[in-house]
């Protein structure tokens, strides 16, 4: 009877993996599975499914937001969706202020995917990593997600998904303009070409000066802005 029940259950999962993956189907996800790590507490609506839908719609955005706007949580969804539903490899890179605040984005998202019951399809392979994400499916995908910091900017990275999360924001201090220019050149100059042909690049964040990178009218050429 227990085979039988876990059968069903990975059954009713596929179903509802088959829905995200059709057209609209990270509003769906997002709605319905992701919900799921917050113990009832998901707070949806339309907002929620615009983002969701400009996020379907478009591979490059960049979204001037505050705290409590789906900030970070856009990210999550979208990297928790790409696990979900992943059919090949997917390599990601998570970048922030520093390393350390990048690694705190991905502990917390290890934290919403092991308490969602979508995700038993899927198995960490970096369990005592708690700042790397590193997840096998039921067929045999590996998705992978490391932290960097942009004040520590290494060449040579190269993936499908790139995220820039709070690039700006120093938890201790307000950033020098020296550090700004340092961030707007790595944003400007470097984030761009990491992204590998048919990728997709996000970056979110809240600016601390006119001159931060997000009012730069040439990165609208890149991405779609949105403040």
């Amino acid at each position: 009877p227990a085979a039988n029940s876990d059968r069903q259950l990975l059954a009713q999962i596929e179903i509802v993996r088959r829905k995200c993956r059709q057209p609209g189907g990270f509003k769906f996800f997002i709605n319905n599975v992701f919900s799921a790590s917050f113990g009832g507490d998901f707070i949806g609506g339309d907002y929620v499914n615009e983002i969701a839908d400009r996020m379907e719609r478009l591979a490059w955005t960049m979204d001037v937001t505050a705290r409590g706007h789906f900030k970070s949580t856009r990210l999550y969804a979208e990297i928790m969706y790409d696990i979900f539903t992943m059919e090949r490899d997917l390599e990601a890179w998570y970048f922030s202020y520093n390393t350390d605040l990048s690694s705190y984005h991905l502990k917390k998202l290890k934290g919403m995917i092991k308490r969602n019951p979508f995700f038993v399809i899927v198995q960490d392979i970096k369990v005592q990593a708690e700042g790397v994400l590193a997840y096998v499916n039921d067929t045999n995908n590996l998705y992978t997600c490391a932290p960097a910091g942009l004040l520590a900017f290494k060449r040579g990275i190269h993936a499908e998904r790139i995220y820039v999360d709070d690039p700006l924001r120093d938890p201790e201090n307000k950033l020098a303009p020296t550090v700004i220019r340092k961030v707007n050149r790595t944003i400007s100059t470097e984030i761009y070409p990491m992204v590998n042909k048919g990728g997709i690049c996000r970056i979110v964040g809240t600016p601390q000066t006119y001159e931060d990178f997000f009012y730069d009218e040439s990165l609208r050429n890149k991405w779609d802005v949105q403040i």
